[in-house]
């Protein structure tokens, strides 16, 4: 399968809980991404407010001097505090998703609850149905994503997700092997060709196997 050569990236987008969690090892981890992330002259992009693991790579990062971008729903107004850098406003959950595609090069999720999880999920999925695939890496601390990753893996064994799909999704316990990773991702263009290619062999077993019964 063809890929693309890799690039540089230099936008992050980074989902997170809006609580810091029950270990505090999962604050310290946020607050050292930040650094790392304006260590780098990384750009940040989040989800806005000040609240959780969230505000905490956003303040941390722009302390540092990075660049830090909160996209925020007009509805969720001041829900999660006040917006770290500067702030754009969107209509709906769905543009928000959208405005954060458009803007990072990749992502990257820290521990979170439901809405990390949905935008793990809305991103993977809306990254393998457009031709410029972006990398989601999983920041695995403490073995947090542990059952999630066990749930993709078992997808595609069992033929639910194509494997050009779950490269999309990276994981790694610690900060710079995960960047290490996204940097070094191929983007695969041709998931469509595959997941076509896939069918047809699977219709033609199908129509040897109906014929071999015969």
């Amino acid at each position: 399968m063809a890929s693309t050569s890799t690039k540089r990236l230099r936008k992050f987008c980074i989902f997170g809980g809006s609580y810091p969690g029950k270990d505090e090892s999962f604050e310290n981890v946020a607050k050292k991404l930040g650094e790392v992330m304006a260590k780098q002259k990384y750009e940040v992009i989040y989800g806005g407010g000040c609240m959780g693991l969230m505000g905490a790579v956003a303040a941390t990062s722009l302390v540092g001097g990075s660049s830090v971008l909160g996209i925020v729903p007009t509805t969720w107004s001041n829900l999660c505090g006040a917006t770290i850098g500067k702030e754009v406003r969107v209509n709906s959950i769905q543009e928000r998703i959208a405005v954060m595609m458009h803007s990072s090069d990749a992502f990257i999720a820290l521990p979170g609850g439901i809405g990390t999880l949905e935008e793990i999920v809305c991103v993977t999925s809306w990254s393998s149905l457009t031709r410029n695939k972006k990398p989601i890496g999983l920041l695995n601390i403490n073995g947090y994503f542990d059952s999630l990753l066990c749930f993709l893996d078992n997808a595609v064994t069992n033929d639910f997700m194509f494997t050009e799909i779950r490269r999309i999704l990276i994981s790694s316990a610690t900060i710079e092997e995960l960047l290490e990773k996204l940097q070094a991702f191929k983007c695969f263009l041709d998931i469509k060709e595959s997941i076509l290619g896939k069918r047809k062999i699977d219709e033609d077993k199908r129509d040897l196997d109906c014929s071999l019964s015969l």
